[in-house]
């Protein structure tokens, strides 16, 4: 079971507004993934795409990781138990979010920056 916000049919509306005129990926990202997500705990690290809810002892890491040759995203999640030292964010245990979008499963969304019909 999923738990959804009450705001959040609202908030994908408000996003497919945004993302018709929002030119910057990254930015548009963190603008959609604010409302509905917070009240998961999950907060912003720095000015890039990642997200984090701290447990204490483990995290919830959210990445929502960028292409190389397309503007897009893919959206990864895991967890990190703190017990063990990492340089940085680690996906001890978690996986790459497959989508189900146009009747297939996708694990890339591009970025479109053009009027929703």
């Amino acid at each position: 079971m999923h738990y959804r916000p009450s705001s959040y049919s609202s908030t994908c509306d408000s996003v497919k507004q945004k993302a018709v005129t929002h030119p910057d990926p990254t930015r548009f990202l963190r603008d959609a993934a604010r409302a509905p997500l917070a009240p998961l705990g999950l907060t912003l690290r720095g000015r890039g795409r990642k997200l984090v809810d701290d447990h204490g002892w483990w995290i919830v890491n959210v990445e929502f990781q960028p292409s190389g040759w397309s503007k897009g995203s893919y959206l990864n999640v895991g967890v990190q138990w703190l017990w063990k030292p990492f340089a940085g964010h680690a996906f001890e245990y978690g996986d790459r979010v497959r989508l189900r979008r146009g009747g297939k499963v996708v694990d890339f969304i591009e970025f479109e920056n053009s009027p929703v019909h």
